[in-house]
């Protein structure tokens, strides 16, 4: 078996939210677009409501956390990720944008496993993309220290790609990716070590690290596997060109055939196979002991 490239590593990190990465993330693809959309309502919806604080740990592009920021300018929001070009990049790209930087966005260089603020300090720690990429220890270790800074009776949120999501195992199978074990094959795959999660997987680690209330929210973009891994990363040239007609068409009947059964099952379809889930639990709140 190969030798398991952690993507905590820095190489592999700034490999894949460099510069030219980051400019691909955040160019005018109508998929990506459309799929960051959807993740950005979904996780909205999981927020506590009154919520004074928001830390995402492993930022990437940052769109997240900046639009939360300038939507909410009361909301104080903090950025981490362990690359330093991954921040350099989001902060130039922030500071290009017409409105600018937000002044309630803070982004740093930072560790998840080794958070650099107090106990208790955010009402929500969140991660989007971030999980998959570390062994079960590893996560376990990840979720707990974003408990940590996470205030009593506040939430912790992750959102995972899905174990069962058709057009992930078709995307990695196409890359001669076992979606089951990425680890033997994960040189094949852009994203390095990303190993796919089942709810229950989700569910245990974030009870191993203490929280209560754990519980799945539907998913989005079930078919956006087909969408997006159409193109070559590299050099922007379709994957598979033979049969681009007949997945474009595929993927539109597809997608109709969600968004009629969904509304009609409370999201059944995207619950059970969107391409990412999200799992919340919440910092249980300790009694402080009573006088003696």
């Amino acid at each position: 078996m190969p030798k398991r490239i952690s993507y905590s590593e820095a190489s592999n990190l700034n490999r894949i939210w460099g510069r030219r990465f980051a400019s691909v993330q955040n160019g005018t693809s109508a998929e990506r677009n459309s799929f960051a959309e959807q993740g950005y309502v979904k996780l909205t919806e999981n927020f506590p409501v009154g919520m004074q604080s928001l830390l995402e740990t492993g930022f990437g592009s940052a769109r997240f956390i900046h639009q939360w920021a300038k939507e909410n300018p009361s909301l104080q929001v903090d950025g981490i990720d362990k690359s330093p070009v991954v921040v350099d990049a989001a902060s130039e790209r922030l500071a290009g944008e017409p409105s600018g930087h937000p002044a309630n966005l803070t982004l740093i260089c930072a560790d998840v496993f080794n958070i650099p603020y107090e106990d208790d300090t955010f009402c929500v720690v969140m991660s989007e993309g971030l999980v998959e990429h570390y062994r079960r220890d590893e996560q376990v270790a990840m979720v707990s220290e974003m408990s940590r800074v996470t205030s009593p009776g506040g939430r912790v949120i992750a959102a995972i790609p899905n174990f069962y999501c058709p057009s992930l195992i078709f995307a990695m199978a196409y890359n001669g990716v076992d979606w089951r074990n990425v680890a033997k094959y994960q040189n094949r795959w852009r994203y390095g070590y990303e190993q796919p999660m089942r709810h229950r997987e989700a569910c245990e680690i974030f009870k191993e690290a203490g929280l209560t209330n754990v519980t799945i929210d539907s998913g989005w973009g079930i078919w956006y596997g087909l969408k997006v891994y159409r193109w070559d990363f590299n050099s922007q040239q379709p994957l598979y060109p033979r049969f681009r007609g007949v997945m474009l068409a595929a993927q539109r009947v597809l997608e109709q055939i969600t968004r009629l059964v969904d509304p009609l099952t409370n999201n059944l379809l995207t619950t059970l196979f969107g391409y990412e889930f999200i799992v919340r639990g919440d910092k249980p709140i300790i009694p402080s002991p009573g006088p003696r």
